[in-house]
């Protein structure tokens, strides 16, 4: 569950960028933002997630929207993995995981578990290594970690708030880019 509700003022934070700078919620004010909360540099399918979204992140940056990832991973993790393949956006390291916990990105071991059992982990693994993602451990990585999105109006409130259900349950494009869309 998470901490937050549509409506509240999204808690500001400040990490490191792929290019070392320190990115902040508060840089956007006046913007749009989705926040896609990752678990690791190697998690396959989240990278799945990066790459899909860079194809449209573009067209929702000329309606108004930004796109951050936040990983929990270190910074040298994140420039590493991303070195050949870096998204039109920002890639930020959470790598204590402090702000996927204040936006409820949640760590639920029982639930990654029954994922792993039903199949649908090897179903989004699949589509992930179709699209050139490998599934690769990283050494010291929360496994266990579950992905969020959060969608942050102009002024900073919740918008909308999705926290996964599994390992590549996101929010649906057609919310986002409804969301995109919306005039100020």
């Amino acid at each position: 569950m998470s901490p937050l509700s549509i409506g509240d003022l999204a808690p500001s934070f400040s990490l490191e960028a792929l290019d070392g700078r320190r990115v902040g919620l508060g840089d956007l004010r006046g913007r749009r933002v989705l926040l896609g909360f990752l678990r690791n540099a190697q998690c396959a399918v989240c990278n799945l997630w990066v790459h899909t979204t860079a194809r449209r992140a573009e067209v929702w940056r000329e309606q108004g929207l930004e796109v951050i990832a936040v990983f929990e991973s270190t910074g040298d993790r994140l420039r590493k993995q991303f070195a050949e393949r870096r998204p039109p956006f920002a890639v930020l390291a959470d790598p204590d995981g402090t702000v996927h916990d204040a936006y409820g990105s949640c760590t639920d071991a029982a639930r990654v578990q029954r994922v792993v059992e039903s199949g649908s982990a090897a179903e989004a693994l699949a589509r992930a290594a179709a699209s050139g993602f490998d599934p690769i451990h990283e050494e010291g990585s929360n496994f266990f970690r579950l992905p969020a999105e959060i969608l942050i109006d102009e002024n900073g409130a919740i918008g909308h708030l999705h926290v996964a259900q599994d390992v590549s349950n996101h929010l649906a494009d057609e919310i986002i880019t409804a969301f995109a869309r919306r005039s100020r």
